[in-house]
């Protein structure tokens, strides 16, 4: 026999007035404090790069790298991408349970590094002029991030040899359309 359907009070008031996008999944494990401030600092903008991101907050995202337009769209495509890669992980734990959870925990999880870091683990190295920094993530396998000082605020650098083209771009584009169907 089919079941027969009940009559559910769902409450759909959605706060359509809000100016902060939410994560493309809720993440309960992030820090409580995901503010972004100006980068005075080049620790506050490694900070500002993770909180923009592990909030789901592109144009906080974008805004902390020194980037050309196609820069620009290739961290939106970026940003895409990890967006899908954490919805279908939270898809597969909610379809697998905890054989799901276990075949994920031996893939990358794009956030556990991110959410990870604190101000103690980042190294900053500065240069003579003071307006250029590298910054080394302790116990990290990620690379040396660059950054520049640019009307006084911090911004990460992309190294002009791994800057993207428009070619590029055009690429990861794709990937996401793929990658979200």
């Amino acid at each position: 026999f089919p079941a027969q359907e009940e009559d559910v009070d769902v409450d759909m008031d959605v706060d359509t007035d809000s100016d902060t996008p939410a994560p493309p999944v809720a993440r309960p494990d992030l820090p409580e404090d995901l503010g972004i401030e100006p980068a005075t600092t080049p620790e506050q903008a490694v900070l500002n790069m993770r909180n923009s991101l592990l909030s789901g907050d592109e144009d906080a995202f974008v805004s902390c790298f020194a980037v050309d337009e196609h820069g620009d769209q290739m961290l939106r495509a970026m940003f895409g991408m990890v967006g899908v890669m954490q919805d279908f992980s939270e898809k597969v734990k909610a379809a697998f349970g905890e054989d799901g959870a276990a075949i994920l925990a031996a893939q990358a999880d794009p956030f556990a590094e991110l959410a990870a870091i604190v101000p103690e683990d980042l190294v900053i190295t500065g240069s003579e002029d003071g307006e250029s920094a590298t910054c080394v993530l302790v116990g990290s396998d990620m690379d040396e991030m660059p950054l520049v000082k640019k009307d006084g605020l911090w911004l990460i650098a992309v190294p002009e040899d791994e800057a993207p083209t428009a070619e590029d771009v055009e690429q990861a584009l794709k990937m996401v359309e793929v990658m979200s169907n």
